[in-house]
């Protein structure tokens, strides 16, 4: 045991932001244990009070929902498999005679001869010692603080501290001749963290540093080094699931004073006969404070490249050429595979990474992000993914979400979480990262109890005990899967292509914001910043979605394509940008660590592109847009090409002809085909992004065609790609009416100038066709033709003209008054949910509990009203935007209903703005078919629910009598009224919702499945 001077008896003064206690000969089993100090004074609550339910935590493990409190054992351990009473720890009693959670050890520092460190609680302000030296460890050249002049925010001032340069590894440990890992991933301040670490030396030594900018320099010193006893720790032998868990003893708890600023930081650990270094990562949070950006550390991917002990997720760094289905947080990060990165070593992928040499550079993506937030003084809070898993609520709370690097391996709770806080609450996302959410992942706890320790992904159903079961939306396959058909890219718009990649970035939409002040133009280059693992948006993009860049690469492989960086606004005013490739924020900063000689690609440029990107993101948010206008043009001034893209695709993306004039005069979009030429010469402009166009309905003011004496044509359409379109073309005298689902079918009628001058494409969601309309004043619509739907999940809008040979006098095409509007939802579950279409809420119940699991799986909606909790608690989707529900209908397939010996619930309601509702609920073996009136007075009749004759129920506004009716179905065709009302609430703006709950503690609520939610005029 080491002897540890007093405050007055040090030569320094020691850091006084830490404090460290030394567990004395306490075996810490299962890497848990009592942590047991040699003092009589515990820490208040345990004083190992971790942010993800560490050892000896005292607190419940997650948020409750999937089970993850209730200590029952699930398959495999994972769902449903946490402890609530703090098992896996034990009461963490300190070291010292009155320890506290503020920082002071026994109260005034001084030793008790019991190996605890007392420190002066001064902080560590920069003072110089007796030397000069700025820090304790003597290193003066770099200790000085830095004057900027009144911080702006946390971060801003911890970055004002004096830096240092001594947290780097300048002999790391390549043999393993130390190493160690935290019983946690994250802690608040003011809470404890016990340190395990393996080394054959008789001593070492343990400083703590934080990450930053620090003017350069790159991290804090937060403690001055501690000389501590070494211990030989043993290697486990993986289990049959490939599993890697450590049992070691003698922790070192490492309590976190409440002072210290959220942030990256890592232990340093060095042995002292051989001077060999390597880290220990963890983050400290700020739970009591909602920074404008969360930054997530993506550690579930780096414990999923991590082969400490022999097993990674992975067969080509896993023993025997066989990968682990589960892996522990509880060991090491070992070597990565690259020789440079050995500078890293310890920290996963945060300083460093763990690909090989082959595969990208030895540089980390999360650190060069880090350095440039502190040094442009952004407010910005630090978690890790594990956080966002078990906590519903923490992105909801910041204005814009990071992702930065490799952030591959999510859950599904990460999942829904990020995406409820962006559509709910209008949190954006940036994703300065690539392949994200590809593999779905569980945490489940330690064998020792530690809640969310160990990391599964199986990636199979075969061996998967999840798959078919009522957890199968658990699976660990791919997110794009067919199994969960929840893409990649609902979260930011693109979705994974390739890897072993390092290409240039290439402008293509130079007329973004994202570019602004920036020089830029289509074609730029940016060095570098495309790789190794890249993603795309695909064609068509998901709706709002916009391309900005089109990158190419090649691989290794001979495999080859197009990366595309995305930006998205949604109805709820969140943004979204996506790099598409992870190695973007090597653009950011050129720090390189000893003995690093990968390139540099540090750009000014792509540090502009940053500011744009964070600045934007973080404006504070209008109200949610509830309008069901889409897209309106009049076509004013000159064409905006934040709307539209100079291009054409019904006539096939080669058909297009820069030359074909396209311009806007007094208030109308005009397209001049060219004469004399022959061949496809076609030109127009088609929407910059893709709208949602099921229920959806398009219509444009036909001014003037093209020449009828030519066969020049004007077209109007709605198209996915060059093989599926709908249209309505004026040829040649001729309107023509086409749809194309990969065979062209048309019919056509003679053109009248004057009955045909407006068009509208519209999808009759009801019927459930598509109409092709014509009116001569944009008020009296005549169907002209009706088809079966296309596939209009999202589509663009087209207007053009053109030729097919040579024409001496095509004429010229006016457009006016475009207009896009949504008329309702139509919604069968087969894929993720649109956030264009249907939001997470509970409008009609009055809140929204975000602990209730709602998900899509196996082509429909699944909801679990949340067991054991008293008062109202629902959650589920509601429509995003208001229509207009004259004479329209709602309808829902109940496919399972809640438990009918509980209260749980599942509804269809239509909301109007204010107050009231009408709805069918389906509780407690009944059918209730309800309203509540404008003054909040209810009605209800009911009846006892049969699932066979109440499998499908509607709710009906008939137009002429102005009433309310309630139906239900067996088959959805023939329909039996249940009940009748004069109508009790306003229809002309109205949203639908489906949602499930509770009003009161019921033990085992249930679960409700339902398909085919409709909601339309």
């Amino acid at each position: 045991m080491p002897t540890l001077m007093t405050v007055a008896q040090r030569r320094r003064p020691l850091f006084a932001l830490a404090w460290i206690l030394v567990a004395a000969g306490g075996a810490f089993a299962a890497c848990g244990g009592d942590a047991q100090g040699v003092g009589a004074g515990a820490l208040p609550d345990g004083g190992v009070g971790t942010g993800d339910g560490a050892p000896g935590d005292g607190s419940s493990s997650g948020d409750g929902h999937q089970g993850q409190d209730d200590g029952g054992a699930s398959v495999d351990g994972d769902v449903g498999d946490g402890a609530d009473d703090g098992s896996g720890g034990g009461d963490g009693s300190a070291l010292g005679d009155g320890g506290s959670d503020d920082g002071s050890a026994g109260g005034d520092g001084s030793t008790s001869g019991d190996a605890s460190l007392g420190l002066d609680g001064s902080g560590n302000d920069g003072a110089t010692t007796s030397d000069g030296s700025g820090t304790s460890d003597g290193s003066a050249s770099d200790g000085a603080a830095i004057d900027a002049g009144p911080p702006k925010n946390p971060i801003d001032g911890e970055n004002q501290q004096p830096g240092t340069t001594e947290w780097m590894l300048t002999t790391p440990a390549k043999a393993r001749e130390i190493e160690g890992y935290a019983s946690t991933t994250s802690l608040a301040a003011g809470e404890s963290l016990s340190l395990y670490v393996n080394t054959a030396s008789a001593k070492y030594t343990m400083s703590v540093y934080r990450l930053g900018y620090y003017g350069g320099q790159g991290g804090r010193a937060m403690t001055a080094p501690v000389e501590l006893d070494g211990h030989v720790q043993a290697t486990p032998s993986p289990d049959a699931d490939g599993l890697v868990e450590c049992n070691w003893v003698s922790p070192t708890t490492v309590n976190v004073p409440a002072n210290w600023v959220t942030g990256q930081y890592v232990i340093k650990l060095t042995t002292k006969d051989t001077g060999k270094q390597s880290y220990v990562p963890f983050v400290v949070r700020d739970d009591t404070r909602a920074s404008k950006y969360l930054f997530q550390s993506s550690v579930t991917t780096f414990q999923a490249y991590n082969n400490w002990g022999g097993k990674s997720l992975y067969d080509f760094n896993s023993q025997g050429g066989t990968r682990a289905s589960r892996v522990s947080f509880l060991r090491p990060y070992a070597l990565g595979e690259n020789p440079e990165a050995a500078v890293g070593v310890g920290a996963g992928e945060l300083i460093t990474n763990l690909q090989g040499a082959s595969h990208t550079g030895p540089t980390g993506w999360e650190y060069p992000m880090i350095r440039f937030l502190e040094r442009e003084g952004y407010d910005v809070s630090y978690v890790t993914n594990i956080d966002v898993h078990r906590d519903a609520a923490l992105v909801a709370k910041h204005r814009v979400f990071l992702s930065v690097g490799h952030d591959e391996y999510w859950t599904h709770e990460m999942r829904n979480h990020v995406e409820f806080a962006r559509d709910h609450d209008g949190t954006s996302l940036a994703f300065f990262s690539g392949n994200v959410s590809y593999w779905q992942a569980r945490l489940g706890a330690a064998k020792g109890g530690a809640p969310n320790a160990t990391l599964t992904c199986f990636k199979d159903t075969v061996t998967d005990p999840f798959f078919g079961t009522a957890d199968a939306h658990q699976t660990t396959v791919r997110f794009g899967s067919g199994t969960l058909a929840r893409s990649e890219a609902g979260l930011a718009g693109v979705a994974f292509q390739d890897y072993d990649i390092n290409a240039d970035l290439v402008v293509e939409g130079a007329s973004s914001w994202l570019f602004a002040g920036t020089g830029l133009v289509k074609g730029s280059h940016l060095t570098g910043l495309v790789g190794y693992e890249v993603d795309g948006v695909g064609e068509p993009p998901l709706p709002g979605v916009r391309p900005v860049t089109r990158s190419p690469w090649t691989t290794p492989r001979a495999t080859s394509g197009n990366s595309e960086m995305a930006v998205r606004h949604l109805p709820s005013h969140a943004e979204t940008f996506a790099a598409g490739s992870i190695q973007f924020p090597w653009g950011l900063d050129d720090q390189r660590l000893p003995g690093v000689t990968q390139p540099n690609v540090a750009s000014a440029v792509a540090q502009q592109m940053t500011r744009n990107i964070l600045d934007r993101l973080a404006l504070p948010r209008p109200g949610v847009d509830r309008s069901p206008v889409l897209l309106d043009d009049s076509f004013g001034g000159t064409i905006d090409l934040d709307r539209w893209s100079l291009r054409t695709i019904n006539e096939g993306y080669a058909a297009f002809d820069p030359l074909v004039t396209v311009a806007t005069a007094a208030g109308r979009l005009s397209i001049t085909p060219r004469a004399g030429v022959s061949g496809l010469h076609h030109g127009g402009v088609v929407s910059a992004r893709t709208y949602a166009m099921i229920c959806g309905s398009a219509k444009v003011e036909l001014v003037q065609a093209t020449s009828s004496a030519s066969s020049a044509d004007t077209t109007f359409a709605v198209v996915v790609d060059p093989s599926h379109w709908l249209r309505m073309t004026v040829e040649s005298g001729a309107l023509v009416m086409g749809v194309n689902t990969g065979t062209p079918s048309t019919t056509q009628i003679a053109y009248d100038a004057v009955q045909h001058r407006h068009l509208r494409l519209r999808h009759d969601c009801v019927a459930n066709q598509i109409r092709f309309e014509t009116s001569p004043d944009a008020s009296a619509w005549t169907v002209r033709r009706s088809v079966s739907p296309i596939e209009l999940r999202a589509a663009y809008i087209e207007l053009e003209a053109g030729t097919y040979q040579a024409e001496a006098a095509p004429g010229q095409a006016l457009f006016d008054d475009l207009h896009v509007e949504t008329t309702g939802v139509r919604e069968d579950f087969a894929t993720q949910r649109d956030p264009e279409v249907l939001t997470p809420d509970a409008i009609h119940e009055g809140g929204f509990d975000r602990l209730i699991p709602i998900f899509v799986h196996g082509g429909a909606l699944h909801l679990r009203p949340r067991g054991g909790v008293a008062g109202q608690h629902h959650a589920g989707f509601a429509t995003t935007r208001e229509i207009d529900w004259t004479g329209g209908a709602s309808g829902l397939t109940v496919l399972a209903a809640p438990n009918t010996s509980a209260e749980g619930s599942v509804s269809l309601a239509v909301v109007p703005q204010g107050v009231g509702y009408v709805r069918v609920a389906v509780s407690a073996g009944k059918i209730f078919f309800q309203a509540k009136d404008t003054n909040s007075v209810t009605s209800s009749t009911s009846l006892t629910f049969d699932p066979t004759t109440h499998r499908h129920v509607r709710i009906r506004h008939e137009a002429g009598p102005d009433e309310i009716v309630w139906e239900t179905s067996t088959n959805g065709s023939s329909w039996i009224e249940r009940r009748r009302a004069a109508r009790p609430i306003p229809v002309t703006a109205a949203r639908a919702e489906v949602e499930g709950g509770t009003y009161q503690v019921e033990t085992a609520p249930g679960e409700a499945i339902v398909d085919d939610f409709f909601f339309a005029k």
